[in-house]
């Protein structure tokens, strides 16, 4: 178990290493079909992945370990065991991915991973090895359309942009309500929301209150397991 954690944890410091373009969702969704339509003996799996990536921020190496029973039906989320430092975080699915992935998890059990990556003997291969395969076919991929420095990151950029935007749409009392909800849940989450209003007050001069644009930012960092607002910078091109 032991050796296994510390392989994880090492291929998640090579997958975060070198971060990806930022893209769009239309981008997003025509490299899930190039994978699909690529030579690779798993180009389903390599395609389903990105996808995944693409509706639930999920990092590479986070799509290869989810498993069946991660994936909550009842409540339209997928929830993240671990994820890079140690962190859980649960992402609100939209409910047409939500069937979409009843239909691909469909006869497994719940210890099945949900992409398996395998060699042509019907093995499978490691994580880091699958990792690797999928970043270079996806690179490739990539170039093919003229995305020179997309990598499977850029899926997980742009699922920021998409829950961004609907964030945006969404009228101010909604964020607080939902903001709400979620510090309810984490007394951790409550204290670095503290000191972020703090920071925002005495930065803008507007109080203890997030401005639309902030909680927007504040949601969606969650949604991606950062609760850091520094950090969209890399996703969204510029922070407020």
């Amino acid at each position: 178990m032991l050796a296994r954690a510390k392989e994880i944890d090492a291929v998640r410091r090579l997958a975060d290493a070198h971060k990806g373009l930022i893209i769009t969702r239309e981008q997003a969704q025509r490299m899930v079909e190039l994978l699909a339509e690529s030579r690779s003996t798993n180009a389903t799996a390599f395609s389903e992945m990105a996808r995944f990536g693409m509706e639930t921020g999920a990092r590479i190496t986070a799509a290869l370990l989810i498993q069946v029973q991660d994936i909550d039906f009842k409540q339209n989320c997928v929830i993240f065991w671990g994820d890079k430092g140690g962190k859980d975080r649960i992402v609100q699915v939209d409910p047409a991915y939500m069937r979409h992935l009843a239909h691909l998890v469909e006869g497994r059990a719940p210890g099945r991973a949900i992409f398996e990556i395998r060699r042509q003997n019907g093995s499978l291969h490691r994580v880091e090895t699958a990792r690797k395969m999928a970043e270079n076919l996806y690179r490739g991929q990539a170039e093919k359309i003229g995305l020179r420095g997309a990598n499977f990151h850029s899926q997980r950029k742009a699922f920021v942009g998409t829950r961004f935007q609907q964030y945006k749409e969404s009228n101010y009392k909604a964020l607080e309500r939902e903001l709400s909800r979620r510090i309810s849940e984490s007394a951790q989450l409550s204290r670095k929301i503290e000191r972020l209003e703090r920071y925002s007050g005495e930065r803008h001069g507007a109080g203890r209150h997030f401005s639309h644009d902030q909680l927007a930012r504040i949601l969606v960092s969650i949604d991606l397991g950062h609760e850091r607002l520094d950090v969209l910078r890399f996703y969204l091109g510029g922070a407020e």
